[in-house]
């Protein structure tokens, strides 16, 4: 692109040389330099276009521009030539080519100013091939700024009318961009209408004086709403006298109104709650219906409408988290089929090289979230007391004490002394079963040998009973809580199922927040994360990821009162950021948004209406959802003997097989 570039430039300057340059090409360089001088802010970069020559005029192996052509170079080497020597902007000269615009060298913020070239080449259109292929190719830049003062100078060979001109040039601009600053310079001789063949036919005069006409257009003024009806003129440039400017008038005029007198404003919403609320469509006169949204990112919208005066008109919310519903959503703001798109929406680099944004109105980060630590059941901390070695031990202390009364009893030195309950294997067990229990036995030991057995057993029990029986009560009252996960290796070592949404999936692998390891985890997809975060909290089966705010509110609305005990976040991975709404690149909307938008977030009124919002969700969940060990103290009552009384349903169980075995037996022996 540059070698093409100087050898136009070269071309012109060879014929610029040799040929004495008109009178109105001087007037059209003084009249630029004197808006840029006006305007344009000094020590500032400027961009400057022209056509592609090449493309449009050269044949076969020819490297001349045609001689219409050459008035053209001519006229944008004179500017270049004499901005260069006032030395107060940074000029940078760029020709449509077919590779990107190289910034890198010689730019690092965006444009504030722009100098558009257009004229007829061979068969091409000069609004809708020429002006277009400039801004489609400049617009693709990294430093494009549509909200930039912008200067589309015209050449003179334009057989048209400057006003249908102007309105055509200024259709373009903001049909493709956006572009509402933006000043038309169409050189104008004094004309006159001749009736032919019954047509118009418009000719110039040879004796009229050059008049440059500045048009500009106002989308925002007398009952449009961001639309070009019409164009303005808003000054002319006179070459009496060195030339001057007629009115001295304000080229570069807010075009946006305080008061936008009722014009639609379409917002388009997606997200979870309480971002985007989504409640039953409202029933016009005329039988058509309109979604009712409100939430935490639509509010702030909404407010600023009212200030404005703007009639707010909601698309069809999304309330589905999906890469596929996120981008549709995102593209009526591409087809400005919505003017704002609100919602779960973070403030990222990816959109925001894409659209406009308003300035970040909330704050929350994304989390894995977990169950939290339960109580742990009763009858497991009752097991719990002692260790498995310790029950193993009692119980073979049981078994073997019994064995040893039954054996002693029997010995020939007891055999005639002792009990007769004693002297049988099941009386024995009866007996150590009951001294366990600390409840009486039937009969005393009557041998010195067995009463010190039976002293040294009594001992041991009562030892590991009262430990027991403090533990017991304690466990009955207050069982504890599970232990918790501490961070992503409790996750994926655990048996819990991973809820993934493929919007929040897709923000954390932007990051490298995603461990690869839970894709090996069962997994299950879901599009609506509240329900997702409902399965957490209550069902305890699964964990995912999900934000803070949105997790707090599906608990609020579910009567959760004691939140930190129900959810349960790990620190890491975490990701933090901004929430904001998006417009179109150039929206003229976005400077009195951000404006009202500001003071709104100053007064507390966000804050305001989310303290209104949850506690309507708690006076309308009450007793909806009882929360799990949410009491500080206990009682303890006959419910918490519930496991003893169990003990001893099974013994009765237990005696009555027994009773049952022996009347079997007994009818066989009989027989």
């Amino acid at each position: 692109m540059l070698l093409i570039t100087g050898i136009i430039m070269v071309a012109a300057q060879s014929v610029t040389q040799n040929t004495p340059l008109p009178a109105e090409l001087y007037d059209v360089t003084r009249c630029v330099q004197e808006i840029m001088r006006r305007h344009f802010a000094a020590r500032t970069p400027v961009l400057v276009s022209a056509p592609n020559t090449q493309q449009h005029n050269f044949t076969g192996r020819s490297l001349t521009p045609n001689p219409r052509s050459m008035e053209d170079l001519q006229l944008t080497d004179l500017i270049l030539h004499n901005l260069n020597i006032n030395a107060l902007w940074s000029i940078h000269f760029v020709i449509p080519a077919d590779s990107p615009l190289d910034e890198t060298h010689y730019v690092t913020m965006k444009l504030q100013n722009y100098v558009i070239f257009i004229w007829e080449q061979h068969e091409a259109d000069i609004v809708d091939d020429i002006l277009h292929e400039q801004i489609e190719y400049l617009r693709d830049s990294a430093t494009w700024n549509p909200r930039a003062k912008f200067i589309v100078v015209v050449n003179t060979h334009v057989m048209e009318f400057t006003r249908s001109l102007a309105l055509r040039i200024c259709e373009k601009l903001w049909d493709i961009a956006m572009i509402a600053n933006v000043v038309a310079l169409i050189p104008s001789m004094e004309k006159k209408m001749i009736f032919s063949n019954g047509k118009d036919t418009m000719v110039h005069e040879q004796s009229g004086s050059t008049r440059l006409h500045l048009y500009t257009f106002f989308p925002f003024q007398n009952g449009k709403c961001g639309e070009v009806k019409d164009v303005v003129l808003i000054d002319e440039w006179l070459n009496k006298g060195g030339g001057s400017l007629l009115y001295g008038s304000n080229l570069y005029q807010t075009k946006y109104p305080d008061n936008f007198l009722g014009c639609p404003f379409k917002v388009a919403s997606i997200g979870v709650e309480p971002y985007v609320i989504a409640a039953e469509e409202i029933e016009q006169a005329d039988r058509s219906s309109v979604p009712k949204v409100s939430g935490l990112s639509v509010e702030p919208l909404r407010f600023v409408a009212e200030q404005i005066n703007l009639t707010t008109i909601f698309l069809e919310p999304s309330t589905e988290l999906t890469l596929h519903s996120f981008w549709d959503q995102m593209n009526t703001l591409s087809d400005r089929s919505a003017d704002i798109a609100g919602g779960s929406i973070p403030h990222a680099t990816i959109l925001a090289d894409m659209y406009d944004h308003t300035i970040p109105y909330l704050y929350d980060s994304i989390a894995a979230i977990m169950p939290c630590p339960g109580r742990i059941p009763k009858a497991d901390m009752i097991m719990n007391v002692y260790a498995t070695s310790v029950w193993i031990a009692v119980t073979l202390v049981f078994i073997l004490i019994a064995v040893v009364f039954w054996r002693t009893a029997n010995s020939h030195h007891g055999q005639s002394m002792e009990s007769y309950d004693f002297r049988h294997l099941s009386s024995s067990f009866h007996s150590a079963w009951a001294i366990i229990l600390g409840v009486s036995v039937p009969v005393i030991p009557r041998t010195s040998m067995l009463r010190i057995l039976f002293l040294l057993y009594v001992w041991y029990c009562f030892a590991t009973s009262t430990v027991f029986q403090a533990f017991f009560t304690s466990y009955l009252v207050e069982s504890g809580y599970e232990e918790g996960y501490k961070d992503l290796d409790d996750l994926v070592k655990s048996k819990l199922f991973y809820g993934f949404n493929t919007v929040l999936e897709f923000a954390f692998m932007q990051f490298d927040f995603v461990d690869t390891r839970l894709y090996n985890r069962p997994r299950v997809e879901c599009p609506d994360v509240s329900k997702c975060a409902e399965r957490v909290i209550f069902v305890r089966d699964m964990a995912t990821i999900f934000s803070r705010t949105s997790v707090t509110y599906v608990a609020i609305k579910n009567g959760v009162e004691e939140r930190s005990k129900m959810i349960c976040f790990l620190e890491k991975p975490s990701l933090s950021g901004y929430v904001t709404a998006y417009l179109p690149r150039g929206s003229l909307l976005l400077d009195r948004i951000n404006s009202v938008l500001r003071r709104y977030l100053e007064a507390g009124l966000l804050n305001r209406y989310w303290s209104h919002l949850t506690w309507g969700e708690i006076l309308k969940s009450k007793h909806k959802f009882g929360n799990i060990g949410s009491e500080d103290f206990v009682p303890f009552s006959v419910s918490h003997l519930f496991p003893a009384f169990k003990v001893l349903l099974f013994g009765h169980v237990l005696s009555f097989i027994l009773f049952l075995v022996e009347l079997f037996v007994g009818r066989v022996r009989n027989h």
